[in-house]
């Protein structure tokens, strides 16, 4: 059970990760070239990414292999 939750957590950082780097380069990108209503929803994945980043720490931290 805590290897499988370890790998989850691990999983969910990495997800976190890439939707916090795509919002971020893509929604500034967007906002470069004047695509506002684009620019709004690249951006929004950035809080959910921290959100999935913070969880996925979380898990990693809470069932560390011994």
């Amino acid at each position: 059970m805590e290897n499988t939750m370890h790998f989850i957590g691990k999983l969910t950082v990495y997800l976190g990760l890439i939707m916090v780097v795509a919002g971020l380069a893509f929604g500034f990108s967007a906002m470069a070239t004047d695509a506002d209503s684009s620019a709004i929803q690249w951006i929004g994945l950035v809080p959910f990414g921290f959100l999935l980043l913070l969880t996925g720490t979380v898990m990693t931290q809470l069932s560390r292999p011994k």
